[in-house]
């Protein structure tokens, strides 16, 4: 568990519990958070910490070491307690990263506004693909194309650079493929400053070298892309 973050889920809701759990199955520091005292006894043998705390209480939140929280996903519905609480957990303790649900698009601007890092619409994204993306931070991207096939935009991991496609023999040692690459190639601007303009490489040439900064667009089975997110 050395140098893996530790993440809080306040509001366990369908969404809330399913990222919760889903964080907790690979192994992280999780800690859940409800006022309601059954979702806390049907989690509690779930992840490593089951609190029944209500969220506004900041005297609480200090007190059982909310500070050491890396990460905190807040899914709770009620729009005031989740603009309130984004507001205290970045101004006052500090948490890295603050994502929260927003239930519309008015929703959203404010928590922007209070700082949130990332907004969640639950209609676009589920609790399955945030606990992905946040496990895998080099993951940009993940399209579900049935059970066993992921479509996934993934940082070039550090073994490739350098190498073309050919010498990664990556069909052969992991079976799966690359179907595009996206990178930032230098243009000539106004006043001959230097900029970047994102292209993509459709199917790329087995002679196609990865260099820093690519964006491999990967096509695999599940558990074969799980082998390249941890290089």
């Amino acid at each position: 568990m050395e140098n893996k973050k530790v993440f809080a889920v306040i509001g366990l809701g369908s969404f809330g519990y399913t990222v919760a759990t889903k964080l907790s199955e690979k192994g992280y520091e999780v800690m859940a958070i409800d006022k309601d005292e059954n979702k806390i006894d049907d989690i509690s043998n779930k992840v490593t910490h089951a609190i029944q705390l209500n969220a506004l209480d900041e005297k609480s939140l200090k007190e059982i070491g909310f500070t050491d929280v890396d990460i905190v996903i807040i899914a709770i519905k009620e729009l005031a307690t989740s603009i309130l609480l984004s507001s205290f957990l970045k101004e006052e303790l500090k948490i890295k990263l603050v994502i929260a649900k927003a239930n519309d698009v008015k929703h959203g601007k404010v928590l922007e506004k209070v700082g949130v890092d990332r907004i969640i619409y639950t209609e676009i994204e589920s609790a399955e693909h945030l606990a992905s993306t946040l496990i895998t931070p080099s993951i940009f991207d993940i399209i579900e194309l049935s059970p066993t096939y992921n479509l996934v935009e993934i940082k070039a991991p550090e073994p490739f650079l350098g190498k073309t496609i050919e010498e990664i023999d990556i069909r052969k040692r992991f079976d799966i493929n690359i179907i595009a690459i996206k990178r930032n190639q230098p243009t000539e601007g106004e006043d001959f400053k230097l900029n970047f303009e994102q292209t993509t490489i459709i199917s790329p040439s087995p002679k196609e070298r990865i260099i820093e900064g690519d964006i491999l667009v990967i096509l695999g089975l599940k558990e074969h892309l799980e082998k390249i997110e941890k290089l």
